[in-house]
């Protein structure tokens, strides 16, 4: 959430969506758990394939978050 109410306006009004720093560096928070929770596959993965994942899963998540903000009319989570 933003922390000024003035900053939120300035955005909307410039058209700009804001994603909360919680969802938009979750990728690093994924990768770490792959590597973590399964070291061998993290391992043995090309990097290309873990980045096209973690993106596929920020990218849906993201959509899920604006869709909910616009379903609720809440500009921000």
């Amino acid at each position: 959430m933003l922390a000024r109410t003035r900053t939120q306006d300035v955005l909307e009004t410039r058209g700009v969506t804001f994603i909360p720093e919680s969802i938009s560096s979750a990728g690093a928070v994924l990768a770490d758990s792959i590597e973590r929770f399964d070291s061998a596959a993290y391992r043995d993965a090309r990097p290309a394939c873990v980045y096209a994942y973690i993106e596929s899963l920020i990218k849906g998540k993201t959509q899920e978050l604006l869709d909910l903000a616009e379903k609720t009319g809440q500009v921000c989570v």
